[in-house]
């Protein structure tokens, strides 16, 4: 018989790491061993410290996975004693489950102890002379599978009660919520208030996202002036010991803005709809809803990109060649006397020859300071607001009839769900079309409702466009920090997106003759109008 021990402690909750359940089951194990004669080989004993035994996280990824491949290998030697504090600690899965992971220990020849009082030893001798022992362990493993089944039962029984609560009352679920929120009270009394400082940040996030700014232009300017957040000086600790700096990240920023948190909301599992009131608000639910909609159009004109220290196109996805219809790519030449490159738009399907086109570019720098100066002396309210009254009376007209389409369709639902528990038959069939409906009313109601808040938001701010265009087109001149420039260009290319449609562009006029002529645009804007614009003379 082999005097090896092999000692395996396993907690499943975190916060078991400030207690004393490994020391506990440690300290067992070798005095165990001292007093029975054997040596705990340190190379072979393992933990699992966080990980469940329910769910068989520690059989299926955990350390016991490992030991358990270990031992079909031949690698553990026979005879060797494994040391548990309790069976509950190898496994609380079902009894059948457990007693597998039981037998593959003791058939590789392996002694097991559970030290228990007064401590138990298994092994297939043991087993064979008192097959008793087979029962007891049995009864271990179904006392250890019960227990976690109680508790999950009445854990999920705890959490759907707060979810009711903070349904029908607003009460707080937990501890855990946004950075920018703090968390008053004792945890069955919560109160939650706003963190003064950090709703400062959470609010000059929001404004270079209205304005247009992608995250990682955010994250560049935080990183300059603004120290990040963390929730405990327990992770801080950790990355000073680790030697990692701490610093804003993208993904972050991404999960403040589409929280809906910033308006007081909270999506609570197993319910639908998000609970409004729920948060003290940062900003408006219009507001809210306005950001998602300037982020959506800047993502549909691909207004950035990550590589680039800068916007090189302001105009990304707009332009198209007025003489054939294709899209309008960025090209360059570098001249052979001053080496300097110069970028252009040209016809893509001149470029590829898939049209009949010329390549007739346009200087990104010249279109770009001629697109401006044009921009600031648009009329706005004409362009798109002079419909703004009608539009959204007709707007909200959609949105009512949208609502009451949705309504009619729950009641239709619940009506065939009734017959069907009365006994009806052929109804499944108009119960699947039914929810089907309802979830393609459901996806044409939010987006008239996010359609109706952003003409709301929009309608207040068009007068003001072309004079805070020009405040823009000024600050593009006069900035030359890399991270503020990429920023405004950032914002300007979300404000031309946001009000223009599609731009024809006739570099060489209107017949595209070879001799160079007064070159000029076609403006598509969003309400439908159209601008013609001419350029100097080429």
């Amino acid at each position: 018989m082999s005097n090896i021990a092999i000692s395996y402690a396993r907690f499943s909750s975190s916060a078991q790491s400030e207690g004393s359940s490994l020391i506990r089951q440690v300290e067992k194990a070798e005095a165990y061993a001292a007093a029975n004669g054997l040596v705990i080989d340190r190379a072979l004993s393992f933990r699992d410290l966080g990980v469940s035994a329910w769910d068989k996280t520690n059989v299926n990824k955990g350390a016991l996975s490992l030991f358990l491949q270990a031992i079909q290998a031949g690698k553990v030697p026979s005879g060797a004693t494994l040391i548990i504090e309790s069976f509950d600690r190898l496994s609380r899965a079902t009894p059948r489950e457990a007693l597998n992971i039981f037998m593959t220990i003791v058939e590789a020849g392996l002694n097991l102890v559970t030290l228990t009082d007064p401590p138990k030893k298994f092994s297939t001798a043991s087993i064979d002379q008192n097959m008793f022992q087979l029962f007891e362990a049995l009864m271990e493993m179904n006392r250890a599978n019960a227990e976690s089944n109680l508790k999950s039962d009445r854990l999920c029984d705890s959490w759907e009660r707060r979810r009711q609560l903070a349904v029908t009352e607003k009460k707080p679920m937990t501890g855990m919520v946004p950075m920018w929120i703090n968390v008053d009270g004792p945890p069955r009394n919560r109160t939650y208030s706003l963190n003064t400082e950090r709703v400062e940040v959470i609010k000059r996030i929001v404004k270079l996202a209205m304005d247009g700014a992608g995250n990682h232009s955010i994250v560049n300017l935080l990183n300059q002036d603004t120290p990040p957040w963390s929730r405990s000086q327990k992770e801080d600790d950790k990355r000073t010991e680790n030697g990692t700096e701490h610093h804003w990240q993208p993904s972050y920023i991404q999960k403040v803005l589409i929280n809906p948190a910033l308006y007081g909301g909270i999506k609570v599992k197993g319910v639908d709809e998000v609970i409004p009131g729920f948060y003290p608000p940062v900003i408006s639910y219009d507001e809210f809803v306005f950001l998602q909609s300037k982020r959506a159009t800047r993502a549909k004109g691909k207004a950035s990109t990550r590589k680039g220290k800068t916007v090189t196109n302001l105009f990304s996805g707009l332009l198209t060649c007025g003489y054939c219809n294709s899209a309008m790519h960025i090209g360059s030449y570098t001249s052979t006397k001053t080496k300097i490159q110069t970028k252009y738009f040209g016809c893509y399907g001149a470029r590829t020859g898939s049209t009949e086109c010329r390549m007739h570019g346009w200087s990104i720098d010249e279109f770009e300071k001629d697109m401006l100066f044009w921009l600031t002396n648009i009329d706005f309210a004409k362009v798109i607001g002079a419909k703004d009254a009608s539009d959204m009376d007709a707007a909200r007209s959609a949105l009512a009839t949208l609502a009451a389409k949705v309504s009619s369709l729950n009641s239709k639902i619940t009506n065939i769900q009734e017959s069907i528990a009365e006994g009806a038959k052929g109804m499944v069939k108009l119960l699947n079309q039914a929810i089907d409906d309802l979830e393609a009313a459901e996806k044409l109601h939010a987006e008239q409702e996010r359609k109706v808040h952003a003409m709301v938001s929009r309608g207040s701010s068009v007068a003001s466009v072309p004079q805070g265009w020009l405040v823009l087109f000024r600050a593009l001149r006069d900035t030359t920090d890399e991270v503020q420039l990429r920023v405004l260009r950032e914002k300007i290319s979300t404000e031309i997106h946001q009000v223009v449609e599609r731009i024809e562009m006739f570099p060489m006029g209107r017949d595209a003759k070879e001799t160079a002529e007064q070159r000029y645009a076609n403006i598509h804007f969003v309400g439908g109008e159209s601008r013609v614009i001419e350029a100097p003379e080429c």
